[in-house]
């Protein structure tokens, strides 16, 4: 938990002398991986984004300045048999409401999934909406998809990054057919908003599935 919290001020000074509002990191599974401290990142409302991830930085970035609510980078898991979506990663942040509001997700403090480090499985509230998103680079397109949360997968008797979010996605008849990888997870129903960015900014909005 020390080694965490000194992360955490190396990403924050690290951000100060680059003069810049945001940070993406390399491939996390060789190292003591900096999970809390990118939660805590995303939780004061700045972009923190696995794995340089382009995309998804630039989702973050967007979730942040037009909804004033982080994004969840995530690695989807198709289920199946409920025709549901989960996604899974270490990093979610716990103001999923955005940093302004009183609101704070529970969550237990954990050990990493390949037990080096720290990281918080951040349980997601059940039965409220969700909107995923996936921003295309270098085309300007951005796809979008809502649902609601029906679980927080448990560990054990699943193996997994900590926070694992099992969602329905509106309309979607096969989730194997939802497009792009790390795709964000935002707290709410934020289609009509997006669709609107989308006018304004030129960028084609279309189904994420």
């Amino acid at each position: 938990i020390v080694e965490a919290a000194r992360q955490y001020g190396v990403l924050r000074r690290l951000m100060a002398e680059q003069d810049c509002g945001g940070i993406t990191l390399a491939g996390c599974l060789t190292t003591k991986p900096p999970c809390l401290a990118v939660s805590k990142l995303r939780d004061e409302g700045v972009v923190a984004t696995c794995e340089g991830c382009t995309h998804g930085a630039l989702g973050e970035m967007v979730s942040h300045a037009l909804l004033g609510r982080p994004a969840f980078i995530q690695d989807p898991s198709p289920n199946t048999i409920d025709n549901t979506l989960i996604g899974a990663h270490c990093t979610s942040a716990t103001k999923l409401k955005g940093p302004d509001s009183d609101y704070r997700a529970p969550f237990v403090l954990r050990n990493y999934h390949t037990r080096q480090g720290v990281s918080m499985q951040v349980l997601w509230p059940e039965g409220e909406p969700v909107t995923a998103i996936q921003f295309g680079w270098p085309k300007k397109t951005l796809m979008v998809g809502t649902g609601k949360i029906v679980s927080n997968v448990d560990q054990p008797p699943s193996g997994c990054c900590r926070t694992a979010v099992e969602i329905t996605l509106d309309g979607c008849d096969d989730t194997r057919d939802v497009k792009g990888f790390h795709q964000l997870f935002i707290l709410g129903n934020h289609e009509r908003t997006l669709k609107q960015f989308g006018k304004l900014a030129g960028i084609e909005v279309s189904r994420i599935f």
